[in-house]
């Protein structure tokens, strides 16, 4: 009732396995599970940006989608990942698409999509430190951080006739940001935190004493980099050829952008201040006329 494939990658399996497959149904109705996991993690420096080796935990993930007939007016495709590490992060996403075709000249198609990270060490900087000898003279400064995005993939093409045909794209997109306790890596070959204010340091009027407070204590402000971030980009084009070689193009293009201080999650305002932002809009007109010979 199926053809089944299937792929494995016994390579290096001290470190990860991938395993892969695919189904497809009589009816045409195709489905996909691929699964990664890495039991054994890494050392390297790109944690730190360079600067001491960080181990990096394994984690494993898993994709999942299916499609519906792609012969149908109506086609859907629905899938799901999964990655839990706290090495890389965690990711969680959602995703699907309707294409409809009501008539061989119109074609549209709807792609939301929504997703939750977590990461449990985001660089934020680095701070030179000579007390900082676990470190070799600098702290490198982390946090964690919560993010969800949102958006909406929008496609239209309608072909009006041979010569005449309209297409339109549009993309809303929602981001937001929220950060957690400011915290220090502790010493190098480990995946080990020092959360300022609580296992080490003071933090004291919106500034952070690693070493505590002193004439000569080095410091800095607590970072906030929590955001809210909200974008549209859109156009339209219209083509048509008037002649045989000689066409013209009418396009429009809308982008607006909005940011804001804010980390947490609030669909309704972030929607309104999307709608809310000051577009820019391009017009743009392109002719092509074919000189006959």
């Amino acid at each position: 009732t199926a053809l089944v494939e299937h792929n494995y990658d016994w390579e290096n399996i001290s470190n990860r396995l991938f395993l892969n497959g695919n189904v497809q149904f009589l009816n045409y109705w195709t489905t996909g599970v691929a699964l990664s996991w890495g039991p054994s993690g890494t050392v390297d420096d790109r944690l730190t940006r360079g600067g001491p080796s960080a181990y990096r935990p394994g984690y494993g993930s898993l994709f999942a989608r299916m499609n519906s007939d792609p012969r149908k007016p109506v086609v859907g495709t629905l899938g799901a990942f999964l990655q839990e590490g706290p090495g890389d992060g965690s990711n969680r996403q959602l995703f699907a698409e309707l294409q409809l075709k009501p008539r061989p000249n119109i074609e549209l198609s709807l792609g939301p999509g929504i997703s939750f990270d977590k990461a449990e060490a985001q660089f934020l900087g680095r701070i030179p430190d000579p007390l900082a000898v676990n470190t070799y003279g600098a702290r490198y400064v982390f946090a964690s951080v919560d993010q969800t995005t949102l958006s909406l993939d929008t496609r239209l093409n309608y072909t009006f006739s041979p010569r005449l045909s309209l297409q339109v794209f549009a993309q809303p997109f929602i981001a937001t940001g929220d950060y957690g306790a400011t915290k220090e890596f502790a010493r190098p070959a480990t995946f080990d935190f020092l959360e300022y204010g609580k296992d080490i340091g003071m933090v004291i009027g919106g500034r952070i004493y690693p070493s505590g407070p002193g004439p000569e204590a080095v410091s800095f402000e607590v970072p906030q980099p929590d955001f809210s971030i909200a974008s549209l980009r859109g156009n339209a084009v219209l083509r048509w050829e008037w002649r045989p070689g000689s066409t013209m193009y009418l396009a429009w293009q809308q982008t607006r952008s909005d940011f804001r201080p804010v980390g947490d999650f609030q669909f309704g305002r972030n929607v309104d201040s999307l709608f809310g932002a000051p577009p820019d809009n391009v017009f743009l007109i392109k002719v092509s006329y074919w000189l006959n010979p």
